[in-house]
């Protein structure tokens, strides 16, 4: 059978909703991290 039957929306909602609240704290928290350290790598141009 193709598509979504009756009960994709209340599976994949929340799921979904789990998954943005640990992504967004953890890109919060490991972009500056990994800014610093890729700035650290890189040789500026005098």
């Amino acid at each position: 059978m193709l598509g979504f039957d009756a009960s994709f929306a209340s599976a994949w909602l929340p799921a979904w909703f789990m998954a943005w609240a640990v992504a967004f704290p953890t890109v919060l928290v490991i972009a500056p991290i990994t800014r610093k350290i890729v700035d650290g790598m890189i040789v500026r141009a005098p």
